[in-house]
């Protein structure tokens, strides 16, 4: 039985959308014949109540809320470093110093950590394990496209510069 430490973007379970499909199935299946610790972000509309499933499913469950969904100050943020600093938006929105401390702890206990989208891995920091990421490469795609139909310039400026940091 091997130990996995699996990071999401949002609750997977009560499963309502098609991200959340992917990571369901994938997840219980996993946990079937391995300990599974899922470490996942809680967004706005994600009912803790109604994840009594996946707390029997997962070996452990810790939730973290995403800040630039609470605080317009976290967003701010978030938004200036997506401009300016190294990563693209997307992912300083993911960005956690709770949970990249808390993977940087379990890491050191696991035989893998499995994470289910491309902008959560600005939380991974000196991971020694193998890594898994779960990714599409199409977010980049969807950025794009937007950036075709944006009419205003400076939003579509920032898209512009957004997907070229992300892909």
């Amino acid at each position: 039985m091997a130990k996995i430490l699996a990071l999401t973007s949002r609750l997977p379970y009560p499963p309502r959308e098609g991200h959340q499909l992917r990571s369901w199935h994938l997840l219980s299946a996993i946990a079937r014949k391995h300990d599974v610790t899922l470490l996942s972000f809680v967004r706005d509309d994600d009912v803790l109540d109604d994840c009594a499933v996946l707390r029997e499913t997962m070996s452990r469950l810790e939730t973290f809320p995403i800040d630039a969904e609470h605080s317009r100050l976290a967003l701010g943020r978030a938004l200036t470093r997506g401009l300016l600093g190294r990563f693209p938006f997307v992912a300083e929105k993911y960005f956690s110093a709770e949970l990249t401390e808390r993977v940087t702890t379990l890491a050191r206990d696991v035989d893998l950590v499995h994470v289910d989208m491309l902008p959560l891995m600005i939380n991974l920091r000196d991971v020694r394990v193998p890594i898994v990421l779960n990714a599409h490469n199409v977010e980049h795609v969807l950025i794009e496209r937007r950036v075709e139909i944006e009419t205003r310039p400076l939003h579509r400026a920032f898209l512009r510069r957004q997907k070229t940091r992300l892909k």
